[in-house]
């Protein structure tokens, strides 16, 4: 997101018109380029942020966190405004944590398991795990990996909180992994306050957030 050279490619590739379908078009005029912890941030604060929340966000370093599949980005807003040092993505995201539990399962029960079945399970928020000719509950295994992984974002939310004499008030994440690592954060700052947000809140923030940019201009 940081990429001065990517963004402004990003840009110029989204501005100008666009064959949506076989008999329409769009002209996309004007556009704005934000990190999905922003679109986190903004839907954060127009729909589910109390005044108290709103207070801590206006006038104190908070933590916005997009725990995905393959990536988690975070991005730390010191009274609203994103801070270019203290924000980062991380490789050790879901993925790892996935292959983590199939490589533990695999070594207790000495059966091959998958990363995409388990996967598949998780999305249909089943409990158990086809390994071999037995089914296993898995949830001790994900638990354990989900544990390990979040011990690296742990660490860099720590260092980009560094000045600061205690936790960062406020952790909000977002993304398919949050509830993953929602445990985690809270062992690991308790004396923070965590929100987890719904999986489509990046969209939504993106879309308000047009949407007030638009009406502004109108």
């Amino acid at each position: 997101y940081y990429n001065d050279r990517l963004r402004s490619e990003l840009q110029s590739t989204v501005i100008g018109t666009h064959q949506v379908t076989t008999d329409r078009t769009v002209q996309v005029l004007d556009c704005e380029i934000y990190s999905q912890p922003a679109g986190c941030f903004f839907h954060f604060v127009t729909a589910k942020a109390s005044h108290e929340d709103l207070d801590v966000v206006e006038t104190m370093p908070v933590i916005f966190l997009d725990i995905g599949y393959y990536s988690i980005d975070l991005e730390y807003f010191d009274k609203s405004t994103p801070h270019k040092i203290k924000s980062f993505s991380s490789q050790n995201a879901i993925y790892r944590v996935l292959r983590k539990t199939c490589d533990q399962i695999g070594q207790t029960f000495n059966q091959p398991c998958f990363a995409d079945r388990l996967e598949e399970a998780l999305q249909r928020n089943e409990d158990e795990l086809q390994v071999g000719n037995r089914f296993i509950k898995f949830d001790q295994y994900l638990s354990k990996s989900a544990s390990q992984t979040a011990k690296d974002t742990i660490v860099k939310i720590n260092n980009s909180s560094s000045e600061l004499d205690t936790s960062p008030p406020l952790i909000v994440t977002t993304g398919g992994g949050a509830k993953l690592f929602e445990s985690s954060l809270i062992n690991a700052f308790p004396e923070s306050k965590i929100v987890t947000l719904e999986i489509t809140s990046i969209a939504e923030g993106l879309w308000e957030k047009g949407y007030v940019s638009k009406n502004c201009r109108a």
